[in-house]
């Protein structure tokens, strides 16, 4: 070390220990990523015998004749869509206060069907709103004091907007099947 001078001691080290992270982990690297040993009959045999080892037999593939039956199938799965009204409703209530409400419709549908009831609830918006602010002026203000109450006022605009696309439960047809309250102010 002498011979190298003090200036040179801390780049020795350095490159050093480099070349020994390095090499532990390209030999750790080489190690993980090798394909495993063949298996030991002998030891599985008698993890077999004690029941440690058991036989994963692989689980049944559908059959599909064809990719149309395939798009079917896909066809007719549930999906999630959601409808977001783009102005809040604000309305006066019976006692003279106001509230505002922003509202998200949910339907769960097949996906053939969901898209075209998210454009025919957009084609129905101004009538929609309209039914949702007359319903709104109804509610008294002492309903929206209570948190439990507003689960109930979604389910009963839930109601009026399915009513209204003539969407009655138990009918087959699926409409609105959730509406959440995003924002609510009352004044």
């Amino acid at each position: 070390m002498a011979l190298l001078g003090p200036h040179l001691l801390v780049p020795a080290i350095t490159t050093s220990v480099v070349a020994v992270v390095g090499g532990i982990f390209y030999l750790g690297t080489v190690s993980f990523s090798s394909p495993p040993e063949a298996n030991d009959p002998i030891l599985e045999e008698r993890l077999k015998a004690t029941g440690l080892l058991t036989k994963e037999e692989p689980e049944p593939e559908l059959e599909i004749d064809d990719e149309k039956n395939l798009l079917e199938m896909a066809m007719l799965e549930p999906v999630h869509r959601y409808f977001t009204f783009p102005n809040p409703f604000l309305t006066n209530l019976q006692t003279g206060q106001t509230i505002t409400l922003e509202l998200a419709l949910l339907t769960t549908q097949p996906s053939n069907e969901a898209e075209s009831f998210i454009e025919a609830v957009s084609g129905f918006r101004p009538v929609l709103r309209s039914e949702i602010l007359a319903y709104l002026s109804t509610v008294p203000f002492n309903r929206f004091s209570h948190p439990k109450i507003r689960h109930e006022l979604e389910d009963e605009i839930r109601d009026t907007i399915n009513r209204y696309l003539m969407i009655i439960e138990g009918d087959g047809k699926s409409g609105v099947a959730d509406v959440y309250i995003q924002k609510m102010v009352l004044s």
